[in-house]
C-alpha cells in the first residue's frame, strides 16, 4: 500500500543528476496524502480558510464588476480557498516534485481568474478542497479503524526486581522487556510478551489475538501469548524472549510492514496517471493556445484549458484504491489474521480452490481415547506398549495415548528403534521385541490379522511379534463453525473445496461429507499431497488462486508454486511465519472474512478506477465539443471522489 496512509515522516531525497530520471521521480501523484507533515495541513484549519474564501467571494459579488476592489477581493478570496493547496504546490516544488497533483489545479484557477472568470476559478478551487478534506476524514477514520490492532500492545509493563530489601515492582515501556525478566499482570491487563506463568492461577482471554472468544485456564508451567488478557487473578510470568519477537508485536510489525507498500493496482494507476497527466498538458497548450491563434475564441480556449487541467488532476483516485486497500488489510488484521505481503490481499480476491488438511485443520487438535479393546492382554497393558512405541513423536494420537496413560509428555523409551510409516504408523523396535503400532493396514501388510472396529473413531492397532494385541479407539471431531466458514467461502465465489488426508478412507469420508467437499483424497502420504495439490493447480482456471490450509510445515511445503499457504492454531506456532495466511485463532472459521476482504478490495478499486478513467474521458470528448464547463467537471470530478470514499467507508463496516 502507498506510504501516506502511514504518519511516518517522509525523509527529503536528494534529486536525481539524470533529468529524465528526475522527471520521473517528480511524476508522484499523492506525495501529500492526509499527513501533516508533508506539507497539508488538515484539521480544522483547512474549513476555516474555506469558509473564509466563501465569504470574501460572496462580499466581492456585490462590488461593481471590474472595479479593482472586486478583482482583489476575488484574488484574496482565492488565495485562502486554495490557501493549503497553495502551501501543497510549494512544498512539492522544493522537495523536486514539480508533477504533483496540486499543479494542474492551481494552473487551471489562476489562467481563469487571469482570463477574468474569477468566480469560476475560486469554485474550481473550492471543489477541489472539498475532496482533499473529505480524503483526509476518510483516511483517518480508516486509520482509527486500524487501531484496534494497537489494543494487543500494552502502554506499560511491570518488571518485578528482586534486591536486598526484597521484591520491588517498576513500570516500564513494554519495548525494554528482555528474555528471562519477571513481570507481573494484574487481572484486566493485556499481557505484554510471550511468557511461562512462574506463579498463580488465572483465566486469559485469548480474544485480543484471535478475535474467537476462547478463554483458557492457566498455572505454572503453562505458556501465555503478548496481546491476550488477563482475567480473574495476578499472574507472575517469565518472558520467554524478547519483546520485538514476541506475539503481539509480530502482529503488529506485519500490519504496518504491509500497509506500507503500494499494491499492483495502485503502481498501474500511477504509471497511467502519468502519462495522461502529460498527455492533458500538451492537450491544455494545444486547445488553449495553439487553436484559439486561428479560431480567436480565447474564452472557449481558457474552459477547455481549464477542463483538460482538471482531467490532468487525478482527483483522489490514488486515494481512493489507497483507502480500499488499507481497509482490506484492516478488516483482515482485526479479524485475528496476519497477511505477509500486500499481494495476499488481491490473490485472496480471486481464489477459486480450497484445499485443507484433515487433521487440525477441519478437526479439533487434539484426539481423546474413547474406547480401549485388548485382545489377549490387559488395556494397561496394551496401552503400555503403544504409548512405548509413540515414545518421542509429536503427532497429536501420540499425545492424546500419553495424556490418557498419565504419562509425561517427555516419556521416552531407551534402546528404541522405531520407523515411522506415513499415514500407516510405526514399527519399532524395543528390546527384543518388535512392535507394530498403526492402522489396519499397517498391520496386514506384515501379515498380522486384526479386528475391524465397528464404532465410528481412529483405531490405532498394536501387534507384538506378530502377535495381535488389540486396538485403541480414538475420535478427532470435526471443528465447531467449520461447516458455515466453507458455506461462507462458497457464497464468496469459490468453487472448488478438496480435504486431504493420511487416514483411511472410511474415516475422512464422512468428514467430508459432513462439510460438504466435492474432492476427498485420504491415505496419502505427504508426497501424495504435494501431488494432488499440483493436480487441483493445474487444474484451476487462469489468473484465479489455489490456497492450502493445513498447521505445520508439511502442509506448507506442499502449496504448489502460485499457490497461498494458509497456516491455522497459529499462536505461539514459530512455523506459522511462513505462511502466506496466518489464522491466530483455531481452524478456518475466521478465513471467509479475510477471502470477503480481499475481495472487497478489489471490487472497490475496480470501481473506483473504472468511474474515475470513464468520467475523464467523457469531460474530455465534452470539453472539445465546448459544452462543458471548469465549474461543472470539477463538480462531477469531486462528486465522484467523495462516493469513492463514503463507499468504501460505509462497505467495509457492513462486511
Amino acid at each position: 500500500m502507498s506510504k501516506h496512509l502511514t504518519e511516518n515522516k517522509k525523509k527529503k531525497s536528494g534529486r536525481p543528476q539524470n533529468k529524465r530520471k528526475r522527471l520521473l521521480e517528480t511524476l508522484r501523484l499523492y506525495p501529500d496524502f492526509g499527513a501533516d507533515s508533508d506539507g497539508y495541513p488538515a484539521g480544522w484549519r483547512i474549513p476555516v480558510f474555506l469558509l473564509a474564501g466563501m465569504l470574501v467571494l460572496l462580499v466581492s459579488l456585490f462590488l461593481r464588476e471590474g472595479s479593482l476592489l472586486r478583482t482583489a477581493f476575488s484574488a484574496v478570496s482565492l488565495i485562502l480557498v486554495g490557501f493549503h493547496c497553495f502551501l501543497n504546490l510549494i512544498h512539492n516544488i522544493r522537495l523536486g516534485h514539480y508533477c504533483c497533483e496540486a499543479l494542474p489545479v492551481v494552473v487551471a484557477c489562476l489562467a481563469g481568474f487571469a482570463a477574468g472568470m474569477a468566480v469560476t476559478s475560486v469554485l474550481v478551487m473550492l471543489f477541489y478542497q472539498a475532496v482533499k478534506l473529505i480524503e483526509i476524514t476518510a483516511v483517518r477514520r480508516q486509520q482509527e479503524g486500524g487501531q484496534a490492532i494497537l489494543s494487543i500492545l500494552p502502554q506499560t509493563a511491570s518488571l518485578l526486581e528482586e534486591n536486598e530489601f526484597g521484591k520491588t515492582t517498576q513500570t516500564i515501556k513494554p519495548v525494554h522487556i528482555k528474555e528471562g525478566d519477571l513481570l507481573i499482570v494484574q487481572p484486566g491487563e493485556i499481557i505484554p510478551i510471550d511468557a511461562v506463568v512462574e506463579e498463580g492461577i488465572s483465566t486469559v482471554d485469548l480474544s485480543p489475538l484471535t478475535r474467537t472468544k476462547k478463554l483458557v485456564a492457566v498455572n505454572v508451567g503453562h505458556a501465555v501469548y503478548g496481546g491476550c488478557r488477563n482475567l480473574s487473578e495476578p499472574l507472575t510470568v517469565r518472558a520467554t524472549c524478547d519483546f520485538p519477537a514476541s506475539t503481539a508485536p509480530r502482529v503488529y510489525s506485519s500490519f504496518t510492514a504491509t500497509i506500507r507498500k503500494e499494491s499492483e493496482d495502485e503502481r498501474l494507476i500511477v504509471r497511467v496517471s502519468n502519462i495522461t497527466y502529460l498527455a492533458l498538458f500538451g492537450a491544455t497548450i494545444l486547445f488553449s493556445l495553439l487553436v484559439p491563434l486561428f479560431t480567436h475564441n480565447w474564452d472557449l480556449g481558457v474552459r477547455r484549458g481549464m477542463v483538460f487541467l482538471l482531467a490532468a488532476c487525478p482527483f483522489a483516485i490514488k486515494g481512493a484504491l489507497s483507502l480500499a486497500v488499507f481497509s482490506g488489510v484492516s478488516e483482515i488484521f482485526a479479524g485475528g489474521i496476519v497477511i505477509r505481503e500486500i499481494r495476499v490481499l488481491f490473490s485472496l480476491a480471486k481464489l477459486e480452490t480450497f484445499i485443507c488438511n484433515k487433521t487440525c485443520t477441519v478437526t479439533e487438535s487434539a484426539y481423546t481415547v474413547r474406547e480401549i479393546c485388548p485382545s489377549g492382554i490387559s488395556e494397561d497393558a496394551l496401552l503400555s506398549v503403544l504409548v512405548k512405541a509413540e515414545s518421542g513423536s509429536d503427532h497429536p494420537i501420540a499425545k492424546a495415548l500419553r495424556s490418557y496413560a498419565g504419562v509425561s509428555e517427555h516419556f521416552a523409551v531407551r534402546n528404541i528403534i522405531r520407523e515411522e510409516i506415513p499415514c500407516k504408523g510405526i514399527s519399532a523396535r524395543i528390546g527384543k521385541n518388535d512392535v507394530l503400532a498403526g492402522n489396519a493396514t499397517l498391520l496386514f501388510e506384515n501379515g498380522v490379522n486384526c479386528i475391524v472396529p465397528e464404532g465410528q473413531g481412529i483405531a490405532i492397532h498394536a501387534a507384538v511379534n506378530g502377535k495381535y494385541c488389540g486396538y485403541v479407539l480414538l475420535e478427532n471431531p470435526v471443528r465447531e463453525g467449520n461447516y458455515d466458514a466453507i458455506e461462507q467461502l462458497r457464497a464468496s465465489g469459490v468453487k472448488n473445496f478438496a480435504l486431504l488426508s493420511g487416514d483411511l478412507r472410511s474415516v475422512v469420508r464422512p468428514i467430508a461429507s459432513a462439510l460438504n467437499f466435492n474432492v476427498v483424497k485420504a491415505e496419502l502420504t505427504p508426497e501424495g499431497k504435494t501431488a494432488a495439490a499440483a493436480y487441483l493447480s493445474g487444474n484451476r482456471t487462469q489468473g484465479r488462486t489455489l490456497a492450502f490450509a493445513g498447521d505445520g510445515s508439511n502442509e506448507m511445503d506442499s502449496v504448489p508454486s502460485g499457490g497461498l499457504s494458509v497456516s491455522t492454531d497459529a499462536l505461539g506456532n514459530e512455523e506459522a511465519s511462513r505462511a502466506d495466511v496466518t489464522i491466530l485463532g483455531e481452524g478456518i472459521m475466521r478465513f471467509p472474512t479475510a477471502v470477503r476482504a480481499g475481495r472487497a478490495s478489489s471490487r472497490l478499486s475496480f470501481l473506483s478506477v473504472s468511474v474515475h478513467f470513464a468520467l475523464r474521458f467523457l469531460l474530455i470528448l465534452l470539453a472539445l465539443a465546448g459544452v462543458c464547463s471548469p465549474i461543472a467537471a470539477a463538480a462531477l470530478f469531486a462528486a465522484s471522489s467523495i462516493l469513492s470514499y463514503l463507499f468504501a467507508s460505509y462497505f467495509f463496516n457492513k462486511l
